[in-house]
């Protein structure tokens, strides 16, 4: 493969070829571009003089030791190692004589944490947390409300135009990743929340109401961003007395979690969280086996009975 002389250059075609080609969102592109910075920096390591580069087994195995050396958990070796397939596949587009990416033997595992939610407890103290009163509170209301009742992600969410909203229909269109849409369905209370949240701002008068202006704007009319929407749950958490890591995404974990807790299919979760195949919505059945392995040992006459606070709860 090439090596890139001109790295500042090599980086801004290679952010356009991610953005155009593969329609890769920006937080990704971003660590790309982190993961071939490492690879490169081995690179000069490896061959300070060099102008081309082989990518072998065996140079592979020393850039994963490399890693190591670095500190770098499994998991984050992973990730780069992902990257740079991704970077590979890039390079082949640029020069014909790039070898494609080479069989890793004894590959870095991947120890993927337990996700983390709320119960239902937690959720309604969450939820229940703005001042319906004023239009900011209404806006962070409808917030919480469809990130917990449709499981979007929070770059999903901060997306949505107002002619995305179907209101009459229930429906919410979202731009998943890959640049693949996908419909999820608003609750009753969503729906309403978000009726008197843009009557609110009709009635201010100082935001445009064109269908291509985006549903969550700040005080300035501006899109509002992801960073912003986790400060805005990170302070209702507190508030309501919450693990103050809570984030965007423990509430689409929540809406994962409690949807296969009410029986819903993991196929059926798999199409609402746009997730490509059931195995990324595979990690939501763990908790799920725990409350039917508690059903089962309250209820079956031939288990062995667990002791349970609400024996109502353990039927359900």
């Amino acid at each position: 493969m090439l090596i890139p002389l001109d790295h500042g250059t090599f980086e801004s075609h290679y952010s356009a070829y991610l953005r155009v080609s593969r329609s890769v969102r920006e937080a990704t592109i971003k660590n790309y571009l982190s993961d071939a910075r490492m690879f490169w920096a081995f690179v000069q390591s490896e061959e300070p003089t060099a102008l081309k580069f082989a990518l072998t087994q065996k140079t592979l195995a020393k850039y994963v030791a490399w890693l190591t050396s670095k500190g770098l958990a499994s998991n984050s070796i992973a990730r780069n190692l992902s990257s740079l397939r991704s970077l590979i596949r890039y390079l082949s587009t640029q020069d014909s004589e790039t070898e494609s990416f080479p069989p890793l033997l004894g590959s870095p595992r991947v120890h993927a944490a337990p996700p983390s939610f709320l119960n239902e407890t937690q959720i309604r103290g969450l939820l229940d947390g703005p001042d319906l009163s004023t239009l900011w509170g209404l806006r962070d209301a409808c917030i919480l409300e469809i990130l917990y009742s449709t499981g979007v992600r929070v770059s999903e969410l901060t997306q949505i135009d107002r002619d995305s909203v179907n209101l009459d229909g229930s429906t919410i269109k979202v731009l998943g990743k890959g640049a693949k849409e996908r419909m999820v369905f608003l609750t009753q209370k969503s729906q309403n929340l978000l009726v008197r949240y843009l009557l609110g701002i009709k009635e201010l008068g100082t935001f445009p109401l064109t269908g291509t202006q985006p549903l969550f704007v700040n005080r300035k009319n501006g899109r509002l961003s992801n960073r912003s929407i986790q400060r805005i749950i990170k302070g209702y958490a507190k508030n309501a007395g919450i693990d103050p890591s809570t984030h965007p995404h423990t509430l689409r974990h929540s809406f994962a979690t409690h949807m296969l807790d009410g029986g819903a299919s993991l196929s059926s979760v798999q199409k609402l969280l746009g997730h490509s195949t059931t195995r990324a919505t595979q990690v939501y059945i763990h908790p799920s086996l725990e409350k039917a392995r508690d059903v089962y040992h309250n209820a079956h006459p031939r288990a062995t009975k667990r002791p349970t606070k609400n024996r109502r709860e353990s039927t359900l």
